[in-house]
């Protein structure tokens, strides 16, 4: 008995000797490339179902030796959404063998996976409460919520158990269904420079600015050609100080007149699958230039200023009035010269500091 005991132990080292030999000569190895994207469709995961037309993206196996060897993929989506939920193992796959010939490389792509496609798939599994939180939300929208999707891809050989290799891949996906129009309000009276406040979910976004004469719809306006001002803002950009520079306009700046109606509104894009742009765009709202209101682009600091702060420091803003002082054109922070764009989004964004001081000197 004891004879038989160790002859066991001894089979078993030499085939684990054998299987780890295997796995450290396996000499394949995978370099993976993906397509920068912000929406997914439901095809573009489920390889079991449906034939995805967009590329996700590319391993390049690659063999160095003079022998052909079987190999293999599987993956798994990892998600975290943008309110919390993740779901560790939303899809899993496995590939069957497919062959990578000697000294050569073989190009797959997640379009080549799948049942109608050129590389079957051996087992599939689509988590049944992630399927669910997904189509529930893709039936209205056709794309995936907010958040961000991880695909571990790993690279197998054949008779080896364990992966050689492993690369992961992330897509943050952005939820184009929010946008705000905060200021000008609609319907709100301003001076010439108007100071346009604003919040989209994008890669970024155009602002368009156009004249409303009193017959036309905002529809009509909207699209009135050449606009007052129809440019590129800067990324992440969520303010706009009439006139400043913009990267790229089609329509460039023209100053506002007195008593004068304009429209605006805010189109955000986000790039697709394939690379084309999905676009949002906000509602119109409307404001008047107001002969009240006159004044050089300066004096929308002490308007900005007192909305944030004028409930809190009414003192101050009765002496400014009282007196007739207006703000120099010349600004600071931390001994740095700034613009006056730059200083309006420094005060917007002190806006939410509990703590602030507001002196006059």
């Amino acid at each position: 008995m004891k004879y038989v005991n160790s002859l066991t132990f001894v089979s078993f080292f030499l085939i684990s000797f054998i299987t780890n030999s295997f796995a450290q000569n396996c000499v394949l190895s995978m370099a993976v490339s993906s397509t920068p994207v912000t929406q997914l469709s439901p095809a573009d995961i489920d390889f079991e179902h449906f034939e995805s037309r967009n590329l996700l993206f590319t391993a390049n196996i690659m063999n160095p030796s003079s022998d052909e060897i079987q190999a293999r993929i599987g993956g798994t989506l990892k998600v975290d959404l943008a309110d919390g939920t993740q779901f560790d193992n939303a899809v899993t796959f496995l590939t069957v063998f497919f062959p990578v010939r000697a000294n050569g490389t073989k190009i797959i792509t997640n379009l080549n996976i799948g049942k109608q496609a050129d590389i079957k798939l051996e087992d599939y599994s689509y988590a049944d409460e992630a399927k669910k939180r997904f189509q529930d939300i893709a039936l209205s929208t056709g794309k995936f919520p907010a958040g961000t999707y991880r695909f571990i891809l790993k690279l197998y050989c054949q008779d080896v158990a364990e992966p050689i290799q492993t690369i992961e891949i992330t897509f943050v996906l952005q939820n184009l269904s929010r946008i705000e129009l905060r200021s000008p309000r609609n319907n709100d009276m301003t001076n010439e420079f108007p100071f346009f406040e604003f919040f989209y979910e994008g890669d970024r976004a155009d602002i368009i600015v156009a004249e409303r004469t009193p017959d036309q719809t905002r529809e009509d306006a909207i699209t009135r050609s050449p606009a007052m001002l129809k440019c590129v803002l800067n990324p992440n950009q969520n303010f706009y100080l009439y006139g400043e520079p913009l990267p790229f306009c089609t329509d460039l700046y023209r100053p506002l007149e007195q008593g004068k109606t304009y429209v605006w509104r805010i189109i955000s894009k986000s790039r697709s699958i394939g690379g084309s742009d999905i676009e949002l765009p906000s509602e119109i709202y409307q404001f008047t230039v107001s002969s009240s209101l006159l004044g050089g682009p300066e004096s929308i600091l002490l308007i900005r200023l007192e909305e944030i702060f004028g409930q809190k420091f009414k003192s101050i803003f009765n002496e400014i009035k009282e007196n007739g002082l207006t703000p120099g054109i010349i600004y600071s922070h931390n001994n740095q010269t700034m613009g006056l764009s730059e200083l309006l989004n420094l005060i917007n964004e002190l806006r939410d500091i509990e703590n602030v001081a507001l002196t006059l000197e």
